[in-house]
């Protein structure tokens, strides 16, 4: 059962110490949801827990940092990160997807901020890592979109970690999640 143990874990922003965790034990079967206002540091603690465990197996995705190469269409940026296999499978997962088969030969520079958001998690998602790290995963997402990728996350969960930084009622699918709150600069487990 794989696992991740935060113990004295500081976050900081900068040179600023915004908190620290002083216990928090995370494992596999379960989504952690991340919350708090805007500038709690939920990115913040997403990037600690990254910095702390290079070690580690760790996938980290932000919303505002996608790491696609503009100038490639959707299938050279899949080419850079899987095999010819993986993408085969991938098209087939996502053949629900309307804009799938348009995207893939498109550039990325020229997709809409939710195609972009969407190739990025699925290439992610694709690799197999062990902690899965997911800053705001669902920004610019339609709602079909965002039930694909819950019912992935869900059947992820049973094998790996994963965490999150979503607000709650972005949610579609996810119910059952432990809730990791930021507030006051104080870290809470709800």
């Amino acid at each position: 059962m794989s696992e991740l143990i935060l113990d004295s874990l500081v976050v900081a922003h900068k040179s600023s110490q915004l908190f620290i965790v002083e216990r928090l034990h995370l494992v596999q079967g379960k989504i952690y949801l991340i919350t708090g206002e805007n500038g709690e540091g939920k990115t913040t603690f997403l990037k600690s827990i990254l910095k702390k465990f290079p070690e580690r197996s760790i996938g980290y995705l932000s919303a505002r940092h996608l790491g696609l190469m503009p100038y490639l269409t959707a299938r050279e940026n899949l080419q850079l990160y899987l095999n010819e296999e993986k993408i085969n499978q991938l098209i087939k997962k996502y053949h629900k997807i309307s804009f799938l088969n348009e995207l893939l030969d498109k550039k990325i520079e020229n997709a809409s901020e939710g195609m972009r958001q969407f190739l990025s998690l699925a290439i992610m998602l694709e690799i197999n890592f062990e902690i899965f790290l997911l800053d705001e995963p669902f920004n610019s997402l339609s709602e079909s979109v965002k039930e694909v990728f819950e019912d992935i996350l869900l059947e992820l969960k049973k094998t790996k970690i994963v965490v999150m930084a979503n607000p709650k009622f972005n949610l579609i699918k996810i119910e059952n999640f432990n809730e990791i709150q930021i507030k006051d600069r104080n870290i809470h487990v709800v």
